[in-house]
């Protein structure tokens, strides 16, 4: 069975190492949702090598380094090196959408990797690209799962 491919933004690792709590609180939901998705080995996240730099800064505690590490360890999460057709997209993406650096990486990642979406809470810049038709995927905030309803057939089906 093929798993969905999601990226995640390094905005998302830091709101989740830090606990942040979010005006939304149904954005937290949705990030622990993804994130309990991916444990059980649902889904598939990916993100950069160059996220590392934007999570950990400096100097980071040793406790959220060794989250941040550890879970990308996990065979469920994908760290992407910046490959030259990453490089080459993300210029292009700078060159026509006026994106800072690294969104333009993370976005070219994300692009390059063929994930159904990019997860991010970032509303200056990468969200508001979501239905860019020059765009082939995605860019939405992570979301609780909706729940499948089943309901019984009805033995009285009055329907005639």
């Amino acid at each position: 069975m093929k798993r969905i491919k999601y990226y995640w933004d390094a905005c998302l690792f830091v709101s989740w190492l830090q606990n942040e709590k979010r005006v939304d609180p149904t954005e937290m939901a949705g990030l622990k949702d993804v994130l309990e998705l991916n444990e059980r080995g649902e889904v598939v996240l990916v993100t950069s090598t160059l996220t590392q730099l934007e999570v950990l800064g400096s100097p980071p505690d040793e406790e959220v380094r060794r989250k941040f590490l550890d879970a990308c360890q996990r065979p469920e999460v994908q760290v992407v090196n910046p490959s030259r057709n990453i490089v080459e997209t993300a210029l292009s993406l700078r060159a026509k959408r006026n994106l800072p650096v690294m969104d333009a990486v993370h976005l070219a990642t994300a692009i390059q990797s063929q994930v159904a979406e990019l997860h991010t809470f970032d509303e200056d810049d990468l969200l508001k690209l979501d239905g860019d038709p020059e765009i082939p995927l995605r860019i939405v905030k992570p979301r609780v799962a909706q729940m499948d309803i089943e309901f019984p057939e009805s033995e009285d089906d009055d329907t005639e």
